[in-house]
């Protein structure tokens, strides 16, 4: 566990001073999944402009810790009456101390203050840890994803 004065909290992504770490993250995620390729950053940039019209500047949010650090990022928005969880990234020196249940609970309050009473994501299936995680905290698999192969759509009720 952390030290209670570490505190989680969210913060607006600054494209202009963040974006180099934004996308660290991105690919640094995608490269930890078992045969993926390096990511093209300009797929980041247009992901970028289709998810800021859908969600604004809730989309992008840097986690950080009470003294400012930046650990983590979280991306989420809106699929037609439903929240979506796009990403979830903690630094790997971060992972297992309990950082994911406070990210977690807040990305829940964001949710439910924009009304959704349902949260989905997706995830490869061999992202093993990840769906043992999302579980633990009352995710439940849905089934394979219809578009993507390979990949596991998870459900949670608010």
């Amino acid at each position: 566990m952390f030290p209670s004065f570490m505190t989680l909290f969210f913060s607006p992504i600054n494209f202009d001073e963040n974006y180099d770490l934004f996308l660290h993250y991105r690919k640094s995620a995608h490269l930890e999944l078992e045969g993926a390729e390096e990511i093209k950053e300009e797929v980041v940039k247009d992901y970028i402009r289709n998810n800021l019209k859908n969600f604004g500047e809730l989309a992008f949010q840097h986690i950080l810790l009470s003294n400012n650090k930046i650990i983590g990022q979280i991306e989420i928005g809106t699929k037609s009456n439903y929240g979506y969880v796009y990403f979830f990234y903690l630094e790997p020196s971060y992972r297992g101390k309990g950082f994911f249940k406070q990210m977690h609970k807040q990305m829940v309050e964001i949710m439910q203050k924009k009304g959704f009473n349902t949260v989905m994501l997706s995830t490869p299936r061999s992202n093993k840890k990840a769906i043992e995680i999302y579980q633990k905290y009352g995710w439940r698999i849905t089934g394979v994803n219809k578009k993507k192969e390979g990949i596991l759509d998870l459900r949670l009720e608010l």
